[in-house]
């Protein structure tokens, strides 16, 4: 079922998210010295221990086993489409309309805002920082989608209010995936 690289596999992601062994083993309630027998391969988890890694790190059992050809440094797709279509949105909004002076300074931080989202999403899993980020970027978005504030147009608001869609989506992903990591461990 492991083969050698399993632990080599473990450690390599648990880096990849910027973890220690330490903040590993406190969310999977077990010990410091448990996660190093894994990652040095003198012990094994057990096949519950095996899924509770695997949905902890938003990885597949497979990948984590070594079974599947694993790409460390690429983000899921899954995770981060919304946030590409949202980014995407705005920038096409911001490159296309008219605006007034405070609406560009105010289109561009809401592009900067989700972008950073992007740059988190590929490199943690389950921050308190990156649901922060993502709750201000709906409210930021939203209320430049439904108040005037900026002098922005028609058009402009909708893409902000549908990029706040992109991004509500996202957050509801996010939240299940919490939601499945926790009723696993």
């Amino acid at each position: 079922m492991f083969n050698n690289n399993f632990g080599m596999n473990l450690k390599e992601i648990r880096k990849r998210h910027h973890l220690t062994q330490q903040d590993v083993a406190k969310k999977i309630h077990v010990s410091r010295k448990t996660i190093s027998s894994w990652e040095t391969g003198r012990n094994l988890p057990d096949i519950k221990m095996v899924s509770a890694l695997a949905n902890f790190y938003a990885t597949s059992v497979d990948e984590l086993l070594g079974t599947e050809h694993c790409n460390y440094g690429k983000s899921k797709p899954v995770r981060s489409v919304f946030t590409i279509i949202a980014l995407t949105i705005l920038i096409t909004g911001r490159l296309t309309f008219l605006m007034t002076n405070s609406a560009i300074i105010a289109m561009d931080i809401l592009i900067f805002c989700v972008f950073g989202l992007l740059v988190l999403d590929r490199k943690t899993v389950l921050k308190k920082t990156k649901l922060i980020g993502l709750l201000m970027c709906i409210c930021f978005s939203l209320s430049m989608g439904l108040f005037d504030a900026f002098s922005l147009g028609f058009s402009l608001r909708l893409i902000c209010i549908i990029s706040a869609v992109m991004l509500f989506f996202k957050l509801i992903l996010y939240l299940k995936l919490i939601e499945s990591i926790k009723s696993n461990i």
